[in-house]
């Protein structure tokens, strides 16, 4: 059962503190009530300790005039909350002729406020972003916005000629939604050259290169530590590692390839490592030094998985394949069920 915002799960009290529920094991129904009842007469009680108005027309609802709106705060029962609230709701009234920055920092000073002394306040859908203060250097500027005229000279620069930029051209080109400008800021920040006056594209080229051979750098020292321990091809000596790292191994440059496990004796499944290359150059090479390496035995011949039973110049059921041979080499899982010819072999 959900009471407020807590999950109450009955009986013995487990932690408490001031202005929030406590879980609880084990009581009856009334029980609990009772423990959630008490804590929102609490909350009740400590809001006229603080000062606050009650109002005369809805009980429970408490209010404080702040330049010249009214603050209110809900602990009335609703839907969701039938034994009253034990996290008040904040609201505004009468706040027209105020701004909406101001507005936000009376909720966020107010909301600041009522958690240092226990009560633990609903966080209202308010942007506590924009409450006048610069969020950069950290003034007082009473102004809607996240940062003071002068920082945004300081911030909206070019990175290469220090030049200023077009701000509003940025904000509207990184413009995301959920977006606001100091996230636009702290991310896009390097791209703030591409808005300057002066073209840069020859400097940024050069940045990301010169940041390109720093990155190979640094991930070639981690795949040589990774591959320190890995073995050496037994034919021509080259480093040879799992084939999974050969994409960074070639993007930083390393001279390695990947191991083949090549088959000395397939009878008695004896194997060696060796590199890619030299594992062709052993099978198809006349190469003297290489031709000891070859295997003892024949691969051992495995029985195909379906058989095929079409006449030699019959024609296959299945369309598109009509010639004998092409048939048996294609022969497959969707050959069974379609064409009569096609068996599975027990024997496989």
């Amino acid at each position: 059962m959900r009471l407020g915002h807590y999950a109450v799960v009955v009986g013995k009290v487990i932690s408490s503190g001031p202005g929030y529920v406590v879980v609880v094991e084990g009581a009856d129904r009334s029980e609990k009530i009772q423990f959630v009842l008490k804590k929102v007469e609490w909350v009740r009680s400590r809001l006229r300790e603080l000062g606050y108005k009650e109002s005369s027309k809805h009980a429970n609802l408490f209010y404080e005039p702040i330049g010249g709106a009214v603050l209110f705060i809900d602990t009335r029962e609703d839907d969701t909350n039938r034994y009253g609230k034990m996290h008040p709701t904040m609201r505004m009234w009468k706040a027209d002729k105020l701004e909406q920055w101001l507005i936000n920092r009376i909720l966020d000073e107010e909301y600041a406020f009522l958690n240092s002394k226990g009560i633990k306040a609903e966080f209202p859908f308010w942007d506590v972003f924009q409450d006048g203060y610069c969020k950069v250097c950290g003034s007082d500027f009473k102004a809607p916005g996240l940062i003071c005229h002068s920082c945004v000279d300081k911030v909206y620069r070019c990175g290469y000629c220090d030049a200023p930029v077009d701000r509003q051209a940025i904000v509207k080109k990184f413009d995301f939604p959920h977006f606001n400008e100091m996230d636009i800021i702290e991310q896009f920040s390097s791209h703030f050259w591409e808005f300057c006056a002066t073209d840069h594209s020859e400097q940024e080229a050069a940045r990301r290169a010169a940041e390109w051979e720093r990155e190979k750098e640094r991930l070639k020292i981690e795949l040589g530590k990774r591959i320190k321990d890995y073995p050496f091809c037994k034919v021509c000596g080259r480093k040879i590692i799992p084939f999974l790292e050969m994409g960074t191994a070639k993007m930083v440059g390393l001279d390695v390839t990947y191991e083949v496990r090549h088959h000395l004796s397939y009878a008695d499944d004896e194997t060696i490592g060796v590199c890619q290359s030299c594992h062709s150059k052993i099978h198809h090479s006349d190469d003297p030094q290489l031709s000891q390496l070859k295997p003892l035995d024949k691969r051992p011949v495995e029985p195909p998985k379906y058989v095929c039973n079409l006449p030699e110049k019959g024609n296959c059921p299945r369309k598109g394949i009509e010639d004998w041979g092409l048939h048996h080499v294609k022969a497959n899982k969707q050959c069974v069920g379609r064409c009569p010819f096609i068996k599975i072999n027990k024997r496989a």
